[in-house]
């Protein structure tokens, strides 16, 4: 059973993507971890927040804005301002949602997407890659167990980042033991 707002899955079902080839099967599908999303939530939060507390603010100091703005053009300041911020929360999460990296028993892909308008997808099989390497840092990567992972591939093939990903280490295993196994099957029908 998967939930679509993980970070980590392994064999997540009924994840496909788009040139997936026949019999390739999704090992891991992977996002940036949750706590990653605090800053923008924090910050959506905040500017929720914003017009109660500065007419809360403006009011303690004796300040009307009755006085120096129409009471219709207030409410269209307040409600754009927070079709705005809603506008911002929205695109945040889906930025988060849909910026995945995918292991498959064939390949990794990389698919990146930014806003609506622009999309990336990367990808390269497991016999190009050449190096695994995770690393982990600061204090919440450590307490909450994120990190990177980067992929070095063979030749011109970019190199690849996951990053801030949950459980970089086991990601790293996985990859290594994904990349054995090819060369053992290459090695046995080359």
């Amino acid at each position: 059973m998967s939930f679509v707002l993980l970070a980590y899955q392994e064999k997540p079902a009924n994840v496909h993507f788009k040139n997936q080839e026949e019999g390739e099967t999704v090992l891991l599908l992977l996002r940036q971890h949750m706590v990653t999303n605090l800053p923008w939530v924090a910050l959506v939060i905040a500017a929720l927040l914003f017009p109660f507390l500065f007419l809360a603010f403006t009011g303690g100091i004796g300040l009307s804005l009755n006085n120096l703005i129409p009471q219709s053009f207030q409410t269209f300041i307040f409600l754009a301002f927070y079709m705005i911020v809603l506008a911002f929360a929205f695109l945040s999460f889906m930025n988060w949602f849909f910026n995945v990296d995918l292991v498959t028993d064939h390949r990794i892909v990389d698919i990146n997407y930014w806003g609506f308008l622009f999309f990336r997808v990367s990808s390269t099989t497991i016999v190009n890659i050449q190096d695994v390497t995770y690393s982990i840092s600061g204090g919440a990567g450590v307490i909450f167990n994120y990190g990177n992972v980067k992929i070095q591939t063979a030749g011109e093939e970019p190199n690849f980042m996951f990053e801030r990903i949950p459980n970089p280490d086991k990601v790293q295993r996985l990859l290594v033991s994904i990349m054995r196994h090819s060369s053992v099957e290459g090695g046995l029908s080359g």
